[in-house]
């Protein structure tokens, strides 16, 4: 029982390793906002440029385009 137990937990660590997100620039996730994120591409490279960003995940995209929806305009 043990064993098997240890075996899960090996094959859990290994799947976490391998399912890395891609890393994509401003320009390739702008071309694809409607999709990813339903806004339009200039929203997109908005957030990502006031976040100082040039490349990242679509998870972290989504949070920066989340934050940045959100912001009170002043």
């Amino acid at each position: 029982m043990q064993l098997e137990e240890d075996n899960s937990i090996i094959v859990k660590n290994r799947m976490k390793i391998t399912q890395e997100e891609s890393i994509y620039t401003n320009e390739e996730l702008a071309n694809h906002a409607n999709t990813l994120f339903h806004i339009s591409s200039d929203c997109v490279i908005a957030a990502l440029k006031s976040a100082h960003i040039k490349e990242c995940t679509i998870s972290k995209a989504r949070e920066i385009v989340n934050v940045f929806q959100r912001k009170e305009i002043k």
